[in-house]
């Protein structure tokens, strides 16, 4: 009896040790789940056609599906679920950049950029657009989504986002990019998957604050006027999930020289790495090497920084 006893007490561990696997794996699920947001069609999947109504110029008052009307190019689309300045500044420089480069030196469209609204009242949503034209300055053209809040059932868009960025070409998407707190510095990641589909260079933060009317004045996120382009450009750098520790460690470097005993830039470089920490996908931001040094300039430069450097 005691071999047999023994085997049952050794069987019941080993259901005991796979349950509380099972138990962590099912805490744990919900937490990985967190990590990452999905909105839309992904990469490979089809872009279903769907109808808006246009807001401005030839297109206003008409229904016209975003798909068909790119008929197979490169085509850039942005659902916007919800406007604030932030996401304001991101479309406008996605869409500007687009804009510049739709027509080839013939003149015919190469890319389509298209900006769908997403809103509960589509009839009141049309008349914002309509009363804030030239406020938007939007260079795209713009449609309302007649499927309301929820935009096209086919397409799966996610309510909690505030902007959904779908890249695609002959009806299928090559990129997608779901944005929780959308910033400026998300535009170079994005656009050089547009850049990819031209068979161009991708655009820095430099480049595309360069290209801006008021020189990113207006357009960045956390920014102000007279703002580094450089040291803007070298922080969107640190972004980048492939760099090596070395590599992390000179960008630092030369961001480190260029704020030092400059208290303009060190206030600006505060901005934009305490609100780069507060996104709640910071963690999947970079490499953890990087993300130390972001969260370093946030206590250094950041408001609470700066008083207690003041006191």
């Amino acid at each position: 009896m005691k071999p047999f006893r023994a085997t049952i007490s050794i069987a019941c561990a080993v259901f005991a040790l796979a349950a509380d696997a099972r138990t962590q794996a099912d805490a744990d699920e919900p937490e990985q789940a967190a990590e990452e947001v999905f909105s839309g069609p992904q990469k490979g999947e089809k872009l279903v056609s769907f109808k808006v109504v246009g807001v401005y110029d030839e297109l206003a008052g008409k229904e016209f599906d975003p798909v068909g009307n790119a008929a197979g190019k490169p085509t850039l689309i942005v659902f916007v679920h919800k406007l604030t300045r932030p996401s304001h500044r991101l479309v406008r420089m996605l869409t500007d950049y687009a804009a510049d480069r739709s027509l080839d030196e013939a003149g015919k469209q190469r890319l389509v950029p298209q900006i769908v609204w997403l809103s509960a009242d589509p009839s009141a949503a049309r008349e914002y657009l309509t009363k804030t034209r030239r406020v938007l300055g939007l260079r795209a053209p713009v449609g309302v989504s007649v499927d309301g809040l929820e935009g096209p059932g086919a397409y799966g868009l996610n309510r909690n986002v505030t902007l959904t960025v779908l890249i695609g070409r002959a009806g299928r998407v090559t990129a997608n990019f779901a944005l929780l707190q959308p910033s400026d510095t998300d535009a170079p990641r994005i656009l050089a998957e547009v850049a990819k589909l031209l068979g161009e260079e991708p655009p820095t933060m430099e480049d595309l604050l360069a290209a801006a009317p008021d020189g990113g004045r207006g357009m960045g996120g956390g920014m102000r006027r007279g703002t580094d382009p450089r040291l803007l450009a070298s922080f969107e750098r640190l972004k980048t999930p492939d760099l090596t520790i070395e590599q992390i460690a000179a960008i630092a470097a030369q961001i480190d020289a260029r704020v030092k005993a400059q208290p303009d830039r060190q206030t600006d470089l505060g901005r934009l790495a305490g609100t780069l920490t507060k996104r709640r996908d910071f963690e999947l931001i970079g490499t953890a090497a990087a993300r130390e040094h972001i969260v370093r300039w946030a206590k250094a430069y950041g408001r609470r920084g700066r008083e207690g450097q003041r006191r």
